[in-house]
């Protein structure tokens, strides 16, 4: 497929060090960087949610134009967390942590990628509910990414030297 074909682009030139196309370096990079950098998702959770790349809601805030409070930009309107007037509606956000627990993250303690996963409230919400995501897709997703990040550093070791880990990234996500 064009897909495959172009990705094998991207990881032929980066072996070689060949020049790539900025849009083409972001658009592979942005899918490796986590596969790069391991930088140990799981390290900095807190107890009760030890799983996915999950925020406590509130961390962050969207606030729709009827000033309804939404967890994040990224979830769609069936999870507001409480609006403008009243403010945060902490039972609500401990209902959906439960919910999202129950639902999503129940078997996540077997997961061989649980400590890299990158799914959160928003891949999983359906209309005020949660479903749980295809974990082996994801798992062969990353199985997938750690080939292509393992080939290119087996052939070219100083390929990835561009990025940088920085403490701030994972503290402030």
């Amino acid at each position: 497929s064009n897909y495959i074909t172009f990705r094998q682009g991207y990881i032929d030139k980066k072996i070689n060090g060949d020049y790539l196309s900025s849009y083409r370096e972001i658009f592979w990079e942005l899918q490796l960087v986590p596969t790069i950098i391991r930088y140990g998702v799981s390290d900095m959770k807190l107890p009760f949610l030890p799983y996915t790349c999950t925020c406590i809601p509130g961390n962050k805030l969207s606030v729709r134009a009827n000033g309804l409070i939404d967890m994040c930009e990224k979830i769609n309107g069936t999870f507001s967390i409480g609006n403008c007037d009243s403010g945060l509606d902490i039972g609500r956000i401990t209902d959906i942590v439960k919910m999202y627990k129950s639902v999503v993250t129940d078997e996540c303690y077997k997961c061989p990628i649980s400590k890299q996963c990158g799914i959160c409230y928003a891949q999983c919400c359906k209309d005020g509910e949660f479903s749980k995501p295809s974990c082996e897709e994801l798992r062969l997703m990353y199985q997938t990414n750690l080939s292509i990040v393992y080939t290119i550093l087996e052939n070219n070791p100083t390929a990835f030297d561009n990025f940088v880990y920085r403490d701030e990234w994972i503290l402030n996500s």
